[in-house]
């Protein structure tokens, strides 16, 4: 008990260090030694304090141990997975920690405040980051951030030392409130470029290409535009956002001597609710989207509306590193998976046939897989997708397209690159089936 008081300054300590402090992270030299291990205990008190969380909880669990050795005293099940985790600790893993905290009245020590569920959060997340492809850590392959929690004989190593400057193209700093989306589909919107990036590497570009085939005097261009902005909903500790976006796709066709001609032009405006679930080692992600889209070539307009489920357990939609004998990661492997179920209502055909203007309910999947190169010299990243979705209503009964990208990344963040694509198909109803090769410079993030 004589730890107890000292224990309790330092957890009313972490009131007084707000997280916005520490926007870009928990700050590695409070827990960290060039090339050694985490000091585990000072970076539970860190992520604590990074997260902005009150002294209520650590206070609370110092002030009221699991008893291990009582007879008389069983441990709650509740508390058996925490019972030999510090104070600390067993406050950031138990995710129900505050969730089933009681209301308390009159001068009795509460076990929360107001925000800390969502603030426990926020922590959780920033230690499970550290276990993330791309990290700066060191720790054994397949190891988690729950791992780490739940273990405490797990090795988590430091940084051997501060990154140098590398000779790529920066990209813009969206560390602020401004979370912008710049991309070449509204599919996967919701992921973003940090905490998402297992599934931001396989996700389209916006891309601008021009090609002049002079043998047949024609020349093209092409520009493929999504930008959204990401608003976290209050409340959720980053769990929920809302996406609005819109949306600008055009080709023209300009073939000697005749004049320009516009192949497609088509404008979408839409939001997406996204929200995720975490269950163990199964992370579920789910996205409502809302469209209504306008083919200016064709006159029509449709409002269209859908939804996806991402799960992610292990390996699926996450990366598996393929290493040489020197346990060095020379590429990743990440298997892709995605169900989704889409329903459209044509305001207006245009000039579409009867045939392509039926509203409609569709389901199916996309399925594929996400190779990327672990290599500094060799930045490129191989996505390979399969769409498939039927119909329970509307004409024709199945769509399904088949898309490979090999993508050149001129940055480390994979923001910008020129990517060589082949598609063939279409898997939505507004769209034209293609079957052809494309090459163009783009940008995401």
């Amino acid at each position: 008990m004589a730890g107890r008081p000292s224990r309790l300054l330092c957890a009313a300590a972490l009131v007084v260090i707000p997280a916005q402090a520490i926007a870009a992270g928990p700050p590695q030299d409070d827990f960290c030694d060039t090339g050694k291990p985490v000091a585990r205990e000072r970076l539970a008190y860190t992520l604590l304090a990074y997260a902005g969380v009150s002294p209520y909880p650590l206070a609370w669990a110092i002030t009221n141990p699991i008893i291990k050795d009582d007879p008389k005293k069983p441990i709650p099940t509740a508390d058996l997975p925490f019972r030999d985790l510090s104070p600390a600790w067993r406050v950031i893993a138990d995710d129900k920690f505050c969730t089933d905290s009681p209301a308390v009245t009159g001068d009795v020590l509460p076990r929360c405040a107001k925000d800390d569920s969502a603030k426990l959060e926020v922590a959780r997340q920033a230690l499970f980051r550290m276990f993330r492809a791309g990290s700066n850590f060191s720790f054994e392959r397949g190891t988690t951030g729950t791992d780490y929690m739940m273990k405490p004989a797990t090795s988590l190593i430091c940084p051997a030392e501060t990154p140098k400057a590398d000779p790529w193209i920066t990209g813009p700093n969206l560390a602020g409130d401004l979370k912008l989306r710049i991309r070449g589909s509204s599919d996967g919107l919701q992921f973003n470029r940090t905490d998402d990036s297992e599934q931001f590497a396989g996700l389209d570009r916006a891309t601008i290409s021009w090609a002049d085939d002079r043998t047949k005097d024609t020349s093209t261009f092409k520009l493929t535009l999504i930008a959204g902005l990401a608003i976290p909903v209050p409340g959720t500790a980053d769990k929920a956002q809302i996406i609005p976006y819109v949306g600008y796709k055009i080709g023209r066709t300009k073939k000697l001597p005749d004049p320009k001609k516009t192949d497609d032009e088509t404008l979408r405006v839409g939001a997406v609710y996204a929200f995720y679930t975490r269950n163990g080692d199964l992370t579920n992600r789910v996205a409502i989207r809302g469209e209504y889209a306008v083919n200016k070539v064709e006159g029509s307009e449709i409002f269209s509306e859908n939804v996806s489920w991402t799960p992610k357990w292990k390996y699926l939609n996450g990366y598996y590193a393929v290493r040489d004998a020197n346990d060095d990661s020379l590429f990743s492997i990440m298997p892709r998976l995605e169900l989704r179920t889409t329903f459209g209502r044509f305001f207006d055909r245009g000039t579409r046939s009867d045939d392509e203007s039926h509203n409609f309910w569709r389901a199916g999947f996309q399925y594929g897989a996400t190779v990327k190169s672990d290599l500094a010299w060799l930045p490129v990243d191989v996505t390979v997708l399969n769409t498939r979705l039927w119909a329970f209503k509307g004409y024709p009964n199945r769509l399904s397209q088949l898309k490979g990208t090999i993508s050149a990344n001129l940055s480390k963040d994979k923001m910008f690159g020129v990517d060589l694509s082949y598609v063939r198909g279409r898997f939505e109803d507004l769209s034209k089936r293609e079957d052809g090769w494309s090459i163009g410079f783009g940008a995401k993030f």
